[in-house]
Order: structure tokens, then C-alpha cells, then sequence
């Protein structure tokens, strides 16, 4: 597990252990578009609540972007400080907090005799292997609701439900080939034309959609 998720992870443990235990302890296992994830969690009082989680997942798919076909590689990787708000001290909540984003897309284009790179065509041959490595902002803001049915609950089982957005900035797309064109300087200039189409489409991925469902248990 990368050091940095687990860092943040901790941390944002300790921040919030002194303080929690009004509403007792619980863990959560879910899963969502942040993947399969494990989260720690306490209440301060009846409404409010911090949360500490870390997510994890990997997705194989296939994607056409600007005429070229890539397998893509979908990474999830983050850790979640969070703070909760149950306005009337159920099991609704209000929800706000930072990820800490290492979530990130490895693309390999799929050769199909030749490459089409900013305006030009390149035979694959000259091209070599067209890879790709897609991430985004270290830091995503997140806000969203939801509801923890345990919350405020002597002990016991629950369900919870996250429903948010995190915003985790443009994306930053970096194409390499690795074929004897790939020094050329007017294939270079395609290429970098060819990275800022390829941000262009992905641009609606900064605001990542949040949703998770998991089962808890409160001591």
C-alpha cells in the first residue's frame, strides 16, 4: 500500500481519536466508485462525526479517445479525512472533508496499422508502443450526504449510504511513444497537440462522482 495513503490515513486518525468516543466507535466495509474501501469512524456528540478511510480498486476497460482505441487501466487509490453533521441527530448527515487522490488512468493504445496524432497520420511501425499515464490533483475537496443508520445506536449493526462529489482538478495527461519517430520534432508537436484532445475529453472527470454503500459495526 502506498506510504502516502497510509500516512494521511493515519494522521487523520489521530487527529480525531483524542477527541471521539461520545457516540462510540465503529468500522465500516464499503464499496463505490472509490472501490472497495475499510473506514473508522466516532462521534464527537449526537451531531457530528469524523471519519477515517482508505479505498482501493483496479478496473480494466477498453475506450476510444481522438481516433485511437487504448486499453485503459483504472487505478483507485485514496484515503478520506471526513466530517459528518446530523442536523437532527439521526442517521442523516451532511458530509464534508478531503481525499487524499492517487487515483490515476495508465492508457495503451491498440495499433491498428496506423496512428492518427494531432492532424497526422503515423504508421504504427514508426510509432512503436503509444502509452499513456493520466492523474490528477493530490488533493480533492469533497462534499456529499448521506446516511449511517447505526449512527446515535447503542451498539450493533448498520447500513450506510455516501452520496457526493469530489473535485480533483484537470487531468494531467503525459503521451510517450517509444518508436524511432518518437524524436522528431514535428511528431512531438502532434503529440503534445494530441495529450492537450486527449485533457480536453477527460476534462468532466475533475468532478468524480462519490457513491458508496457499506455495512458497519458500532461498538
Amino acid at each position: 500500500m502506498n506510504r502516502t495513503l497510509v500516512s494521511a490515513l493515519a494522521l487523520t486518525a489521530l487527529l480525531g481519536a483524542p477527541q471521539v468516543g461520545a457516540e462510540g466507535l465503529a468500522v465500516t466495509a464499503k464499496a463505490g466508485t472509490l472501490g472497495l474501501g475499510l473506514e473508522f469512524s466516532g462521534g464527537f456528540n449526537s451531531y457530528l462525526n469524523a471519519r477515517a478511510g482508505i479505498n482501493y480498486f483496479d478496473y480494466d476497460f477498453s475506450e476510444e479517445y481522438e481516433n485511437i482505441d487504448y486499453d485503459m487501466e483504472l487505478k483507485l487509490r485514496s484515503a478520506a479525512g471526513l466530517l459528518d453533521w446530523h442536523p437532527a441527530g439521526g442517521s442523516f448527515r451532511l458530509t464534508s472533508g478531503m481525499l487524499f487522490n492517487e487515483n490515476e488512468l495508465a492508457a495503451e493504445a491498440k495499433p491498428d496499422g496506423t496512428y492518427e496524432i494531432g492532424d497526422t497520420e503515423y504508421p504504427a511501425a514508426l510509432v512503436g508502443d503509444l502509452t499513456g499515464d493520466i492523474d490528477f490533483d493530490a488533493y480533492a475537496p469533497y462534499v456529499g450526504l448521506g446516511w449511517a443508520t447505526e449512527h446515535g445506536s447503542d451498539g450493533g449493526f448498520g447500513l450506510s449510504v455516501d452520496l457526493g462529489v469530489a473535485y480533483q482538478g484537470s487531468p494531467d495527461v503525459e503521451l510517450a511513444a517509444s518508436g524511432p519517430i518518437s524524436v522528431d520534432p514535428g511528431f512531438q508537436a502532434d503529440l503534445a497537440a494530441e495529450q492537450k484532445a486527449l485533457a480536453d475529453d477527460l476534462e468532466d472527470y475533475k468532478y468524480y462522482p462519490v457513491v458508496a454503500v457499506g455495512f458497519n459495526y458500532r461498538f
